[in-house]
């Protein structure tokens, strides 16, 4: 049987020597023999063992637990189930990231393709990247008035259910539908879209972008240049 010093049982379990020396002190890393000068040697058993505390520290089991775990009767069956079970995790991870791996690959040969099809689609692309950070702020600001001016109106109506003056009321509504009116406004004048078919970046009228189905970073639009209405990205104007 083949015997090992501390140092060499280390670098065959891929640990460092502070760490078998530490697993040793809490005595569920005990060799049984010594060399004539003192020195811990370590069997095959012992490495094998120096492995699974090493794997039931993976798991973030505490050191007394592992000395348990190995002394106990079950333990073996134990270790066996835990081994399992990080193997069947460890097979889903792995299933996962060939599916992420297969979908990235896909995302790529589509990318390349669109390039060499129409370089015009590459550059709207970057643009949209580019603008994203404008376009977020926009829609940060839309965010904040918009939940204060519910907030205004929830208000008023709850006062006026508990009061029986909708005077407040009357005022809070008429408040939200100015602001609400200049919100649009700011908005429309805030941002254009881009046309997927013909490239080009247009401001719709008033009326198409208020009523037009929407998504939230496309609208349905018609587009001024190709005459056609399709799914338009939205874009902060520069």
């Amino acid at each position: 049987m083949s015997q090992y010093t501390t140092g060499e049982l280390a670098k065959l379990a891929g640990v460092s020597v502070r760490t078998v020396q530490y697993y040793d002190s809490r005595g569920i890393l005990s060799p049984e023999q010594r060399s004539e000068g003192g020195r811990r040697l370590y069997t095959d058993d012992d490495l094998n063992r120096l492995k699974l505390i090493c794997f039931l520290r993976g798991l973030d089991l505490p050191i007394q637990k592992i000395g348990e775990i190995l002394e106990a009767p079950e333990g073996e069956n134990t270790i066996s189930l835990l081994l399992e079970q990080q193997a069947r995790a460890l097979n889903e991870d792995i299933a996962q990231k060939q599916m992420q791996l297969k979908q990235t690959q896909g995302l790529i040969d589509a990318l390349r393709a669109l390039a060499r099809s129409t370089p015009e689609s590459l550059n709207d692309a970057a643009h949209i990247m580019r603008n994203k950070s404008k376009l977020r702020r926009i829609h940060g600001m839309m965010l904040v008035v918009g939940i204060t001016l519910d907030g205004i109106e929830i208000a008023s109506l709850v006062y006026g259910i508990r009061t029986g003056r909708w005077l407040p009321f009357a005022i809070g509504m008429a408040v939200a539908i100015v602001f609400s009116g200049a919100l649009f406004e700011w908005w429309w004048r805030s941002v254009e879209y881009l046309c997927p078919e013909c490239h080009t970046r247009f401001q719709p009228k008033r009326m198409q972008a208020f009523i037009g189905s929407h998504t939230p970073k496309t609208r349905k639009l018609f587009c001024p240049h190709c005459q056609r209405k399709l799914w338009c990205v939205e874009l902060a104007r520069e």
